[in-house]
């Protein structure tokens, strides 16, 4: 009885993997057949065909974002250079673009490029460490105040 079980058993197992054999068999005939690579082939030329605007936009998204980050790069050195010139220039030192045709942000990062050392901005911008606006002072046209004004300035500046 025992073994009756067990061959019943087994005889349902071996039918299931018949069964499935004939269903693989039956599956890669289906392939083997032109019209059904054919099909195959159109359509995952249609997937593909279709998917083709999201892979532009994926590289476009890509590109910009490697062009984003080296902008950034570039932006965090121009804004540690300024950041150190700051720290060993005087306050009252200017910078002035020699041509006019930059708007405010591009004349910043242009200043900023020729404070890298960037030879093709550092053409571009002059440095003044002095106040060009105002006269040179004459001691002979000065007040007393004025004079003891610029020495104590001097005095302080060579500290």
């Amino acid at each position: 009885m025992k073994g009756k079980a067990l061959l019943d058993i087994e005889k349902t197992r071996l039918d299931n993997l018949k069964l499935a054999l004939k269903q693989k068999t039956e599956f890669e005939s289906t392939f083997k057949k032109t019209e059904s690579i054919k099909q195959i082939q159109f359509i995952a030329a249609g997937i593909l065909r279709k998917n083709l605007k999201f892979v532009r936009k994926s590289e476009e998204i890509e590109t910009r974002l490697k062009q984003l980050s080296e902008s950034i790069k570039h932006t965090k050195k121009q804004v540690d250079a300024l950041q150190l010139q700051l720290n060993f220039e005087k306050r009252h030192t200017c910078y002035k673009i020699l041509t006019q045709k930059y708007s405010r942000n591009s004349a910043a990062t242009l200043i900023a490029d020729a404070i890298l050392n960037e030879p093709q901005a550092a053409q571009l911008v002059a440095r003044s460490s002095s106040n060009n606006f105002e006269m040179e002072k004459d001691l002979e046209l000065m007040s007393e105040l004025d004079k003891d004004e610029l020495i104590h300035k001097q005095i302080f500046r060579d500290l």
